[in-house]
C-alpha cells in the first residue's frame, strides 16, 4: 500500500496495524502466556513495527512532497510578473507584452514547468497546438517568435518613434525617415 497524504486506504490501515501491537503489548504483560508463542509473537511484532517504521517514512516523504509542491506554487506566484493568470489570444500586437511575462518564466522556473506554463496561457487554438509538442520554455517561446514575429519588429516603441519623427520635405529626407530602424 503506497504511503500518501491523501489516502484513506493507509491511514486505516495504520491505524489497524497499531491497535494490534497495542493488543500484542498488553498481551506480553499477561502472566499466562506461552513462552513459545511469546517468542513468536515477539518476531512478528517486530517486523511489524518495523514495516510500520518504513511506511512512515515513506509517510513522511509524501507529505514533505506536498508541503514541497504548494511551496513551490506560492514561490511561483511571487515570481511571475502581474497580470500574469490572463491568457494570450494570439494578437500579434500584444506579443511583446506576453513575451516579457514568457521570458520572466522561462529565468524563474525549471525549463519543463516553464513549457507547462506558458502552455497554459496560450488560448489560441492555433498557437496551442502548434507549441503542444515542445518540451521546454524556450522551444516555446522560439516557436512563438517564429510564429508572431520578434519584439524588435512590432513593438509599440517603434512605432511611437516614427510617430514622433518630423515628416519628411525632400527625397533624401524621406528615405531616412524610412531607414530609422533598418
Amino acid at each position: 500500500m503506497e504511503a500518501s497524504p491523501s489516502s484513506n486506504g493507509y491511514m486505516t490501515q495504520r491505524k489497524k496495524v497499531n491497535n494490534l501491537l497495542d493488543d500484542a503489548e498488553t498481551h506480553f504483560r499477561s502472566k499466562d502466556v506461552d513462552e513459545a508463542y511469546e517468542a513468536k509473537l515477539g518476531d512478528q511484532v517486530e517486523v511489524a513495527e518495523n514495516i510500520c517504521l518504513a511506511m512512515d517514512e515513506a509517510m513522511d516523504l509524501a507529505v514533505k512532497a506536498v508541503k514541497d509542491a504548494e511551496a513551490s506554487k506560492k514561490d511561483l506566484m511571487a515570481i511571475l510578473p502581474k497580470g500574469f493568470g490572463s491568457k494570450f489570444h494570439g494578437d500579434p500586437g500584444s506579443w511583446p507584452a506576453f513575451r516579457k511575462t514568457f521570458v520572466t518564466i522561462l529565468k524563474n522556473v525549471d525549463p519543463t514547468v516553464a513549457a507547462a506554463t506558458m502552455k497554459t496561457l496560450i488560448e489560441d487554438a492555433k498557437l496551442k497546438r502548434s507549441v503542444k509538442s515542445l518540451r521546454t520554455g524556450q522551444d516555446v517561446l522560439d516557436e512563438l517568435d517564429r510564429q508572431l514575429g520578434h519584439s524588435f519588429l512590432n513593438a509599440q516603441a517603434i512605432l511611437n518613434e516614427v510617430n514622433r519623427a518630423k515628416s519628411a520635405t525632400s527625397p533624401e529626407e524621406e528615405k531616412a525617415l524610412s531607414l530609422i530602424h533598418i
